[in-house]
C-alpha cells in the first residue's frame, strides 16, 4: 500500500470518529450552525480526497451525503432523526468500504445504489417523516429540486443534473433578473468548451481554463450573495455592502487564477475588516469557494487548482483582520509580530505521524534501559565511596525523564476509547425505542494507548448494558416518577497511579429478587447461603459467567455473555471493577485501571525465601503485627483477622497460598512477627501476611511464560536490579486463590464475621464516647465526644476581653471563648485548657478547669436538669455527671447563631417542617429536639414506637419521621416495617438513628424501609438528610 493512500485511510477514519459524534449532537441540538459547518466541510474533504484518489464509488456515497448535509446548511431541509439515521448509515457503508481497501488496496467492488437512492430522496425532500422543506420565492423555486425525466437533461453537460445542480441556463435567467448595480455577465461558452484530457489544456492558463473574466463575475457573484449563510463568515461580511463584497471577490479569484501572487495578497490583507478570522474561517471560505465553483461546472481539475491556489491567501486575509484587532491586542512591535507570524507558520508543523511499531520498539529499549539503570544502582549501593556514584545519578535521571518523555508518546485521552458510545447510545435508543441521554465526563483525562485499547469493549459493554437493562422505557419512567429521558453518565478522573471509570444511570437498578431467582436456578448458591448475604452481595453475581437476567434474548442482551468477561479483561490488566446498585434508583460501576502496563511501581516482599513483587497500586498501607505491637493477629471462627482502626480485616497468608506451607505449621508459631501488606482488591480490603518487606522499585512488566499462564496468582516476572528474575503478584488472583477464605462473590467471609461481633457489640449496650471534664463545681461534667472538634490548651496571657467577650486569635480568625457555668474566671496565669466546637463557620471555645478522661459509657439519664446549659445527669464510671448542651454555648458566643441555622444549606423550607423523633433515651430526646427546633422544624418527640403509633392512629400527620433503632418493646426495624407497609405515614421519609451502624444494620433497615441511615450525634449528616429526603420527597410528590 503506498504512502499516500495509507494517509488517506487514517485520516479519513479519524475524520469518520469525528463525524460520528458531532452527527449524535446535530440531532440532539439541530439549530447549531457550527456542529453542522464542521459535519459539512469534513465530509466535503473526505469527497473530495475520493476523487483525487479515484475512488469513485466512495466519492459517490460520500457526495450523496454531503448532499443531503448542505441542504441540512441552507435550511432547504429539516434536521431530522430519520435523516440523521440515513446519514449515519452512509458513515457505515464507507467505513465498510475502508476495510476492505485498507485489507485489499484496491476499492471494492458493489453498488451502494440503494443507499444512495434514499440519500436522493432525502435531499429532495422525499424522506418518509421528513418536514417539507421551507417555501421559496419564485426567483429561487427553479433551485429547489432538479427536473424529472427529459427535462433533467443538461444540454450543456449531455447528461442528468445531479441532487443540488442548477444549469447554465437557470443560473444566466437568476443573475440577469437578479437586483444590483450592474449586470452580471452570463458564463463564458469558453468554460464549456475546455473538458479534461483536452489535448491543448497544459497550454492554457488557470485563468483562460476557469473560463475567464465571465466565469470569475458569476462566482464573485455568488460568492458574494451566499456568504451571508455560513455562520463561520457571516459576522466578518455582514457590515459589508453585497456590491463591494463582489468587487473584493472578482479581484481576488482574477488575481489568484492569474497566478498574480503579489496583487492576492494585496487583495487578500483587504478581504477581512473585522478581527478573529482564523483557520477554521479560512476552512469554511475555502468549502464556499469549492461548492460555487463546483455549481458552474468547472472541471474537478481546474476547481482542485484553484481552491489550492487559494491558500496563498490564508496568512494574508488572517494578517488583514489582525490590524482590525484593539490597540491592546496588537500594540506589539512589528519585530514580535513578524516572531509571531513565523511562530504560527511552524506551529503547522509541530506533529508528525509516527509508525506505532516505532514507538512499540522505543518502548521496549526503554524499558530495557530501566533495568539496567537499576542494575547500576545496585552495584553501587553495594560500593561505597564509587567514583561511579555521580555518573550513575545523572544517569538514573536522565533515564526517568527520557521514560517519562516516552510514556507521554504513549498517553491518550480516553475520550478516543469514548468517541463510539454516543452513536452507540443514539442507536440503541432507537431500537429500543427509549429516550436516553450520555454525559461524558473526563474525556482529556490520559492513560497508556495499550491499556486504552484494551478497555474499548468492556466499556463499550457496560454502557449498552445501562441503555438496555437499567434504563427503563419512557412510559415506565413516567410511573416511577421519574422524567422520561433516562441519563447514562460516564466519568474518568486520576486517583494516585491509576485511572477511575465510572458508569451510572438513573435506571431501575438491579432486582434482588430477580438474581435470587436466577441464583437458585442456576445452583450458584443455596437458598440459606443467600440468607446469610447482604443485597450487595447478590447483586454481584452479575459478574459469574452465563448470568443473566434478561427475559429473552435480544440482539442485544440477553445471552450470559457480559459481565462476567468485563471484569476478567479488567482484572487481566490489573484493574477491578465493583458495583453498586439501588433498585428503582439506578447502578453504579467504577473500574479502575493501571496508567501503564510498561513500567509499574513495585513492593519487593519475600514469603519462604523467595522474592515477590506486588504493585503498589493495589496496596494501601503496610503493617507490622506481633505480641507486642498496637496491630495483633486474632481468630474469629478458626480465620485469622486483624483488628485495624476498629476494622476486622481477613487475613491471607502467602506461604499457604504459594504451597510453602500449611495453616497448621503457621499456628504453630512462637511468638510470630509478622509482616502485612493491606491490599484493596475491588470494594474489599484484606491484608497479606508476608514475612519481610523490601523496598519499592520500578519494575519493567515481562509477560508470564506459557507453561505458567494457568497460575492465575501471578501477572507477569520482571528482573531485579542485582539481576534476580522474581514473579509479579496478581492481588486478584491471590484472592481468588484463597477460596477457603473467600465468598462466591469474591468479598472476604471474615466480613461477616466482623458485622457479627458488631452487631453483638450493639446489642450488649449502647455505648458512648464521652469527654470528662472537671470546671467550677466539684462535680464531674461530659459531653459526646463526637461533638468536640479540637482539644486545645491556650496561653492566658494570649486572651484578650472584648465588650465583655473573652477572644483570642485561633487559626487566622478570632475565636470566642465561653466559661461553662459554675467556671467564674479563666486562670490567672499559665495554659486555659479549652474545648473547641465547630458548627459550619461558627468556631468557638469552651473554657474548663480539667479534662479527666475520655470514656465509653452505656447513657442513662437519670435525671433531667433544669439548669441553663445542661440537659441532665448520669452515671458515669460511677460518679455523677452532668451533661452539658452545647447549643446553649454556642448561642451565648454567637448572637446570630439561632437565626444562620436557618440560612443554612441544609434548612427546611419556608414553612415549618412537622418531624416526630422517636428515641427512648431523654438524653438523646434533650440533645435533638432543640437542635431540630432551632433548624426550623416543629418537633414532636416521643419515647416508644407504640406512642409513635398510637399517633397515626389518631390521624396525626408528619413530613419526616426520625427513629432510634434499640428500643423497648418494639425497636426501630420493627416500626419502620409496620409504617412502610401501607397507612397514613407509609410515603413519609423514614431517617434511622443508631449509635453504630454495622452492614447488617444498614442492609436491614434499607429492607424494611429506612431512607437513610444516621449515627448519633453526626449532627451535620442528620440535618443534611433531613434536607435531602425533604428535596426528594418534595420532588415524588
Amino acid at each position: 500500500m503506498d504512502d499516500l493512500l495509507n494517509e488517506f485511510l487514517t485520516e479519513t477514519a479519524e475524520s469518520l470518529e469525528v463525524v460520528d459524534v458531532e452527527l449524535v449532537k446535530l440531532e440532539q441540538d439541530p439549530e447549531n450552525a457550527d456542529v453542522l459547518d464542521n459535519i459539512f466541510r469534513l465530509v466535503h474533504t473526505i469527497k473530495g480526497t475520493c476523487g483525487f484518489l479515484g475512488l469513485p464509488r466512495l466519492e459517490t456515497v460520500a457526495h450523496a451525503s454531503e448532499n443531503v448535509l448542505g441542504k441540512f446548511r441552507d435550511k432547504e431541509l429539516t434536521v431530522t432523526r430519520e435523516a440523521i439515521t440515513v446519514v449515519l448509515q452512509s458513515l457505515d457503508r464507507i467505513k465498510e468500504i475502508l476495510a476492505e481497501l485498507e485489507a485489499s488496496a484496491q476499492e471494492p467492488a458493489g453498488s451502494d445504489d440503494d443507499l444512495v437512492a434514499k440519500l436522493n430522496s432525502i435531499a429532495d425532500g422525499k424522506a418518509p417523516e421528513a418536514a417539507p422543506a421551507p417555501a421559496k420565492d419564485a426567483k429561487s423555486a427553479p433551485q429547489a429540486g432538479a427536473p424529472k425525466g427529459d427535462e433533467a437533461v443538461d444540454p450543456t453537460l449531455g447528461r442528468e443534473l445531479k441532487p443540488g445542480e442548477v444549469s447554465l441556463d437557470e443560473l444566466e435567467r437568476a443573475f440577469l433578473e437578479a437586483e444590483g448595480p450592474e449586470d452580471v455577465p452570463a458564463p463564458s461558452t469558453a468554460l464549456t468548451e475546455t473538458r479534461p484530457g483536452d489535448a491543448s489544456q497544459g497550454a492554457v492558463s488557470l485563468f483562460d481554463r476557469a473560463g475567464g473574466a465571465d466565469s470569475v463575475s458569476v462566482a464573485a457573484h455568488l460568492l458574494a450573495q451566499r456568504i451571508g449563510r455560513y455562520s463561520a463568515l457571516a459576522e466578518f461580511f455582514e457590515d459589508v455592502p453585497e456590491d463591494v463584497r463582489k468587487a473584493k471577490f472578482t479581484g481576488l479569484l482574477t488575481a489568484l487564477l492569474k497566478e498574480d501572487e503579489k496583487a492576492a495578497e494585496n487583495v487578500g490583507k483587504g478581504l477581512v475588516t473585522r478581527p478573529g478570522f482564523e483557520d477554521r474561517n479560512f476552512d469554511a471560505l475555502s468549502t464556499l469557494v469549492k461548492d460555487v465553483l463546483e455549481e458552474i461546472q468547472l472541471d474537478a481539475d481546474t476547481r482542485d487548482d484553484a481552491v489550492m491556489a487559494l491558500e496563498l491567501v490564508r496568512d494574508p486575509i488572517k494578517a488583514g483582520s489582525d490590524k482590525h484587532a484593539k490597540p491592546s491586542a496588537t500594540q506589539a512591535a512589528p519585530a514580535g509580530q513578524a516572531r509571531q507570524a513565523g511562530g504560527e507558520k511552524k506551529g503547522q508543523n509541530q506533529s508528525i505521524r509516527v509508525s506505532l511499531d516505532l514507538l512499540e520498539d522505543l518502548m521496549n529499549m526503554v524499558s530495557e534501559l530501566v533495568l539496567t539503570r537499576n542494575q547500576l544502582l545496585q552495584l553501587v549501593r553495594n560500593q561505597e565511596d564509587s567514583d561511579f556514584a555521580i555518573p550513575i545519578q545523572r544517569l538514573s535521571q536522565t533515564t526517568s525523564e527520557l521514560q517519562e518523555g516516552v510514556m507521554k508518546t504513549r498517553m491518550q485521552p480516553i475520550g478516543n476509547a469514548w468517541s463510539k458510545l454516543p452513536r452507540i447510545v443514539r442507536d440503541l435508543s432507537v431500537d429500543l425505542d427509549k429516550k436516553i441521554d450520555l454525559q461524558m465526563k473526563g474525556a482529556e483525562t490520559e492513560l497508556d494507548r495499550q491499556v486504552l485499547e484494551l478497555i474499548k469493549d468492556p466499556l463499550t459493554h457496560m454502557v449498552r448494558n445501562s441503555a438496555d437493562h437499567g434504563i427503563e422505557s419512557p412510559a415506565e419512567r413516567v410511573a416511577a416518577g421519574k422524567s422520561e429521558t433516562g441519563t447514562i453518565h460516564l466519568n474518568a478522573f486520576h486517583e494516585g497511579g491509576h485511572i477511575i471509570i465510572e458508569i451510572s444511570d438513573d435506571g431501575g437498578g438491579i432486582s434482588v429478587e430477580k438474581v435470587r431467582k436466577k441464583v437458585l436456578e442456576k445452583g450458584l448458591a443455596s437458598e440459606a447461603e443467600l440468607e446469610d448475604m447482604t443485597d450487595g452481595q447478590i447483586q454481584k453475581f452479575v459478574f459469574h459467567a452465563g448470568f443473566s437476567t434478561a427475559a429473552q434474548v435480544t440482539n442485544v442482551s440477553g445471552r450470559g455473555v457480559g459481565m462476567d468477561v468485563v471484569r476478567t479483561n479488567i482484572e487481566k490488566i490489573g484493574g477491578t471493577i465493583d458495583m453498586t446498585s439501588v433498585e428503582g434508583k439506578g447502578s453504579t460501576f467504577q473500574i479502575k485501571i493501571p496508567l501503564t502496563l510498561a513500567i509499574v511501581a513495585a513492593m519487593i516482599v519475600e514469603s519462604a525465601g523467595e522474592r515477590f513483587a506486588i504493585p503498589q497500586i493495589s496496596v494501601l498501607e503496610l503493617v507490622r503485627a506481633n505480641e507486642g505491637s498496637e496491630h495483633r493477629i486474632e481468630r474469629i471462627k478458626d480465620s485469622p483477622v486483624l483488628r485495624l482502626r476498629n476494622r476486622l480485616l481477613p487475613l491471607v497468608y502467602l506461604n499457604e497460598v504459594l504451597g510453602f506451607t500449611t495453616r497448621a505449621e503457621i499456628e504453630a508459631r512462637e511468638n510470630p512477627d509478622d509482616f502485612v501488606v493491606i491490599t484493596q482488591v475491588g470494594a474489599f480490603t484484606f491484608g497479606l501476611v508476608v514475612d519481610q518487606v523490601f523496598d519499592t522499585e520500578e519494575i519493567v512488566v515481562k509477560p508470564v511464560a506459557p507453561i505458567l499462564k494457568d497460575l492465575d496468582i501471578y501477572s507477569g516476572n520482571t528482573i531485579l536490579g542485582d539481576g534476580s528474575v522474581i514473579m509479579i503478584l496478581d492481588p486478584n488472583g491471590v484472592a481468588n486463590h484463597a477460596s477457603a477464605h473467600l465468598g462466591d462473590t469474591g468479598e472476604v467471609q471474615a466480613q461477616q464475621e466482623e458485622a457479627a461481633v458488631l452487631d453483638a457489640a450493639d446489642q450488649i449496650s449502647d455505648k458512648e464516647s464521652l469527654l470528662v471534664f472537671r470546671a467550677g463545681s466539684a462535680g464531674q461534667k461530659a459531653v459526646p465526644l463526637s461533638l468536640v472538634a479540637r482539644l486545645e490548651d491556650i496561653e492566658r496571657a494570649e486572651v484578650e476581653e472584648s465588650d465583655g467577650q473573652f477572644m483570642v486569635q485561633y487559626r487566622g480568625a478570632l475565636m470566642p471563648v465561653v466559661l461553662v457555668e459554675g467556671l467564674s474566671k479563666l486562670v490567672d496565669d499559665g495554659r486555659q485548657p479549652v474545648l473547641v466546637f465547630t458548627d459550619g463557620d461558627y468556631t468557638m471555645g469552651l473554657a474548663v478547669d480539667e479534662i479527666l478522661d475520655i470514656v465509653e459509657e452505656d447513657l442513662d439519664i437519670k435525671l433531667a436538669s433544669n439548669h441553663a446549659g445542661m440537659v441532665g445527669s448520669a452515671i458515669i464510671n460511677g460518679h455523677a455527671t452532668e451533661l452539658i448542651d452545647v447549643g446553649y454555648y454556642l448561642g451565648k458566643a454567637f448572637s446570630d447563631w439561632l437565626r444562620s441555622r436557618d440560612t443554612m444549606e441544609d434548612a427546611p423550607p419556608a414553612k415549618q417542617t412537622r418531624l416526630l423523633l422517636i428515641d427512648d433515651s431523654a438524653f438523646f430526646r434533650n440533645m435533638l429536639k432543640p437542635l431540630l427546633q432551632v433548624a426550623g422544624y416543629r418537633v414532636k418527640a416521643v419515647d416508644r414506637a407504640s406512642q409513635a403509633l398510637e399517633l397515626r392512629e389518631a390521624g396525626e400527620r408528619f413530613d419526616l419521621i426520625v427513629s432510634d433503632i434499640d428500643m423497648p418493646e418494639m425497636d426501630g426495624f420493627e416500626f419502620a416495617q409496620i409504617v412502610k407497609s401501607g397507612g397514613l405515614w407509609a410515603h413519609v421519609p423514614l431517617i434511622a438513628l443508631s449509635s453504630y451502624a454495622s452492614p447488617k444494620h444498614l442492609e436491614r433497615g434499607r429492607k424494611v424501609g429506612f431512607d437513610d441511615y444516621i449515627a448519633k450525634f453526626d449532627r451535620d449528616a442528620l440535618l443534611h438528610s433531613l434536607s435531602q429526603q425533604l428535596k426528594l420527597h418534595g420532588d415524588a410528590a
